[in-house]
């Protein structure tokens, strides 16, 4: 999965939130409904992966101008509504 292309796709919708999720495909939030942004499962391997490199590229090299996010660690059952 691609994580740039992913958030790229979430932003253009204007979804409120981006789910990476071990054992689920990416999805974002959207209206308060999450929904799919890949058919692909996400492996614990590579989601440990994804966040281990957002957190290097935010605090290597900051923010972008066009993208803004807001890192949360959240322990919790995921639920598609």
């Amino acid at each position: 999965t691609n994580w740039m292309e992913t958030l790229r796709v979430a932003t253009e919708h204007q979804a409120s939130d981006v789910f990476f999720v071990a054992g689920k495909p990416a999805c974002e939030k959207l209206e308060g409904h999450l929904r799919p942004l890949a058919e692909e499962k996400l492996l614990p391997a590579d989601t440990r992966q994804l966040i281990n490199h957002i957190i290097y590229q935010f605090t290597h090299f900051g923010f972008t101008a066009s993208l803004c996010c807001n890192q949360r660690i959240v322990q919790e059952r995921f639920h598609h509504h």
